[in-house]
């Protein structure tokens, strides 16, 4: 499973999202440079290549 997040969450701690991604089996955690907590709106480009690259899949 994949987290994104962005780097400059002022909201919540990216450790928290490495924390996240370290308790689920297979997590990856993706950092966004230059996006806060609203990853979507700061770096959609960022959300659409997390979803595409997906190895296994066809």
């Amino acid at each position: 499973m994949r987290i994104v997040w962005g780097e400059d969450d002022a909201w919540i701690p990216l450790e928290q999202g490495q924390a996240l991604a370290d308790r689920i089996a297979g997590g990856q955690l993706i950092r966004v440079p230059h996006a806060g907590h609203l990853v979507q709106e700061d770096a959609p480009e960022a959300i659409v290549a997390a979803v595409l690259d997906r190895p296994g899949k066809g």
